[in-house]
């Protein structure tokens, strides 16, 4: 053992950092203490090597430490290893301090953790205080947990001296828990001579239980202070080692403790449910988590001790709300073979899947759990799935989030244990479980698995209505995931589509197209359709009814508009993750006519039960009666539409404008140059790509109606706003975005982030980025988006596909955009508004708040892209344009 230097005043908290092969992780934790802002000098910081075995790398790092802060610092050596229990003892025993706190090694913790701590301690006068853990995952990302308020635990007597409390009533969900979040009054545990546990595992356990029998208050702060490296080779996730086991003994030794200080008989009930929940179905649980083999002869020597400490186990109050862990008691009473106790373990693993607890461990036991799930669901008819459907769901959700923070290996080898074992299931089943492994994958290949399945399943496996539904769900996943929009996939896409509209051509008996003739079509009305309309806050809706205004302002045609609500329909809804349910207008039902722009429409809603053949051939009934001059789909994938256009023509317009419609119309309109890859799917489709147009998208806007002052809106009045759009938030702004946006922030704290839209995981999402947290405020919908955008200084746009309408707005206000190169935001903003990454991103948002005159002339340049994209006579020209070769064509 060795010290140097001495402190001339006597520190506020003693601070042991056991330490053990860990010099790999010691600089980032001696870093984050050297910053505590209660002061360096205030603090006394014992390192115990436990004779770590890394040729003394870890020995070299605290001498080090020591020499640079000799008055603050002692190292101290230990020949023999004696667990961080033995360490843990050795450094109270060098503690000068009124205080005591600990820190793992491989930690760090916030620079005002130890001084907000002490604030507690000075202000209440308590025994101990804690705040709470930030948890740090290997791939970067972190769990925080969000709370209301602080909690005060305070009592007249501690247990020792008659208190009726238990130890659980210091406890509480998301506050603390852990011994190295807090300090602890150092002359309760030198008074009662409460030591850890040495050459034992979980003696934090032992050593936390012991000292709160003592302590008379708690004060539990809200802060999350401490960061708990979550990484696969610490003590706690090590398989197959024994030590895991030490959590029994360490359960006798608190058992015998209790006994020795006269509380167990008035604290029964209580401690025997501690040590059911952890000296048995913790370590039952850890036997087929942490081990390869588990051990029957173990389970049996716990089984023989709960049923010789507590016979009337079953009897215990505190676990009637825990339905499994009751599950789990039931066995004790129960005399089972190897083979059921084998059994048992499979019911453990799905137990232990499903609420992550496998979430660290390796991939052979998450397969296992998987295999065990899908065994277990296959077995399922068509009614018991649907009834289970919500609980299945669940399921897969926490295995998409343990996917995401796994290595990539891990990730290929779970996804293809999936697919693997999905062969002998009912084909709606196999869907499901691929649109799993497409989503949470990401991935094309995934998509062109499950396309290919569909495409090739026949009616019977897999019905039209059935087919059609998927076909949306796909549809609308690579809408919020572009990863999966590729060349591969939209093709398939497309044969899929054609496979579905010769189907209700054939079943409706209709031929091939063949238009009535011009003399007979009445050239000045149009039918224009769309899957879906609501409101004006709907972008598409606002661009059918844009297009509608211009037709007939301009054109002076007569309208007819035709909601199909063919988009994402529930008819044929069958098993798919993450089942997307389109918005129906009920109260446009009885609704004759629309009104836009001071200009009268006449509408037609279908029902909300398509696609139904017989509302499909009264649609189709209407245009053949009333001829109109052509048909205009806006937004594709709408067989219906399509079917009618084998009567007259049909021009189809892509709402995704950056990419083309699935529509087997004669004609298109889209706002790019043609691909080779666009030409292809075209062919599938039976479309000319001669005749898909070019077409600049334009907008118009809901009329603006209010202003309203930052203050209004609770936003910040001397802080730059950036403003984040969209009604699909919560699938289009993912960690990376958030972090740009965290990582900007911490730059210039004079910005902050305003979202507007739908976001209901807001407060999930945005809780890991503690500054985006505090700067940030979520809008909600705004009925008057213009009068909301004004308040605001620069529009930033996530990754994802739409998104044309609002970035049109904020250029309209002077906003300017800072976009990556892809979807309809790209396309309307223009390449002037364009960003290569996040990373650009984050210095483009900088160079806008740090350089006013960039910004006004760049605010300038937005609004003349605005007047632009507001010019409705580029959208007349084109369709003056295709009516001509209509005409010629007859």
């Amino acid at each position: 053992m060795r010290r140097q230097g001495e402190k001339s005043m006597k520190p506020l908290i003693s601070i042991i950092i056991p330490c053990f092969n860990t010099a790999e992780y010691l600089p980032q934790c001696m870093e984050s203490l050297e910053k505590q802002t209660i002061g360096f000098d205030k603090l006394q910081f014992i390192f115990v090597d436990d004779a770590s075995t890394d040729d003394n790398k870890t020995w070299n790092c605290i001498v080090q430490f020591e020499h640079i802060h000799p008055n603050e610092v002692i190292a101290v050596h230990l020949d023999e290893n004696r667990a961080q229990g033995g360490a843990k003892n050795i450094g109270i025993s060098y503690a000068e301090a009124e205080y005591i706190g600990f820190v793992d090694s491989d930690d760090w913790i916030e620079p005002d953790m130890y001084q907000k701590l002490y604030e507690c301690v000075v202000k209440y006068q308590c025994d101990a205080v804690d705040c709470c853990i930030i948890k740090n995952f290997p791939n970067g990302s972190e769990e925080i947990f969000t709370k209301k308020g602080d909690i005060y635990d305070y009592f007249e007597k501690s247990i020792t001296e008659g208190g009726t409390h238990w130890i659980k009533d210091f406890m509480h969900v998301g506050y603390g828990g852990y011994l190295v979040t807090g300090i602890y009054k150092k002359t309760i545990i030198n008074q009662n001579n409460i030591l850890f546990p040495e050459h034992l595992k979980y003696e934090d356990n032992y050593w936390s239980a012991i000292l709160s029998v003592y302590l008379k208050d708690f004060y539990h702060l809200q802060d999350n202070c401490y960061h708990y490296r979550q990484r696969e080779n610490s003590t706690v996730y090590l398989r197959n080692v024994s030590y895991h086991l030490d959590q029994m003994e360490i359960e006798e030794l608190k058992i015998k403790t209790y006994q020795e200080l006269g509380i167990f008989e008035r604290f029964e009930k209580e401690i025997e449910a501690d040590f059911l929940h952890i000296y048995f179905c913790n370590t039952l649980i850890k036997l087929f988590v942490q081990y390869d083999m588990p051990s029957f002869e173990i389970y049996t020597k716990m089984i023989k001790r709960v049923r010789e400490l507590f016979p009337n186990y079953l009897s215990n109050p505190y676990f009637k709300n825990e339905e499994f862990y009751t599950t789990l008691l039931k066995l004790i009473s129960k005399d089972i073979n190897e083979i059921q106790f084998q059994e048992i373990g499979k019911m453990i693993l799905q137990y232990c899947y499903a609420s992550e607890q496998l979430k660290y461990n390796d991939t052979e036991k998450e397969n296992q759990a998987i295999e065990q799930l899908l065994c277990t669901i296959k077995e399922y008819s068509l009614e018991e799935y649907f009834f289970k459907f919500g609980e299945i769901e669940k399921i897969l959700k926490k295995i998409d989030n343990m996917i995401t923070d796994s290595t990539e290996d891990q990730q290929k080898n779970i996804l293809k244990s999936m697919v693997n074992n999905i062969q002998e299931m009912p084909p709606w089943m196999q869907v499901h479980i691929l649109s799993f492994c497409m989503k949470a994958s990401k991935e094309e290949k995934y998509a062109v698995i499950l396309l290919d399945y569909i495409l090739q399943a026949s009616y019977d496996d897999i019905g039209e209505y059935n087919k059609l539904s998927h076909f949306w769900q796909i549809g609308t996943a690579q809408f919020l995931d572009q990863s999966l929009q590729t060349y591969a996939t939209n093709i398939r896409m497309a044969q899929l589509y054609m496979q579905l509209f010769h189907t209700f051509k054939e079943s409706l008996g209709l031929k091939e197209r063949k238009y009535f003739s011009w003399q007979e079509r009445n050239n000045n009305l149009i039918f224009i359709f769309s899957a879906q309309v609501l409101g004006m806050a709907h972008a598409p809706t606002k661009t059918l009814l844009d297009r509608c205004y211009a037709l007939k302002k301009y054109l002076k045609k007569e309208i007819v508009i035709i909601n199909t609500a063919m988009q994402i329909p529930a008819k044929g809804q069958a098993p798919f993750y993450g089942l997307i349910n389109a918005t129906y207008a009920e109260g446009l039902s009885d609704v004759k006519q629309l009104e836009f722009k001071g200009e009268t429409f006449e509408f037609h809603q279908c029902e909300n039960k398509m696609p139904d053949i017989d509302i499909i051939k009264n649609v189709i009934e209407m245009v053949k009666t009333r001829k109109p001059e052509f048909i205009l789909d806006i937004g594709g994938s709408d067989i219906c539409a399509d079917l009618c256009g084998l009567f007259v023509p049909q021009i189809t317009i892509s709402t995704v404008f950056s990419r083309i419609a699935f529509s087997c119309g004669e004609y298109q309109m889209v706002d790019k140059i043609l691909t080779e890859e666009d030409k292809g799917e075209l062919a599938i489709l039976g479309v000319d790509a001669q005749k898909v147009k070019k077409t600049p998208f334009t907008f118009s806007f809901k009329e603006q109606t209010h202003h309203f002052t930052r203050k209004q809106l609770e936003l910040w009045e001397d802080k730059i706003v950036l403003l984040v759009v969209g009604w699909r938030l919560d699938q289009e702004v993912d960690e990376n975005f958030l972090e740009m946006l965290e990582q900007v922030i911490k730059k210039n704290d004079n910005i902050a982030v305003a979202f507007m839209g739908k976001f209901d995981l807001y407060d999930e999402k945005i809780k890991k980025y503690p500054k985006l947290l505090e700067n940030s405020k979520n809008l909600g919908m705004q009925m008057d988006a213009l009068a909301v955008v004004e308040c605001c200084d620069l529009y930033v746009n996530p990754k994802r596909n739409g998104g044309g309408s609002s970035v049109s707005e904020a250029l309209y206000k002077g906003l300017p955009a800072v976009t990556l190169p892809t979807g309809d935001v790209s396309v309307a903003a223009g390449e002037l508004f364009w960003v290569e990454d996040y990373f650009a991103m984050q210095e483009k948002i900088l160079k806008y708040a740090s350089e006013e005159n960039y910004y006004k002339q760049m605010s300038e340049k937005a609004k003349k892209r605005a007047e632009e994209l507001m010019n409705a006579n580029n959208f007349v020209t084109v369709i003056q344009d295709v009516e001509s070769q209509i005409s010629t064509n007859g």
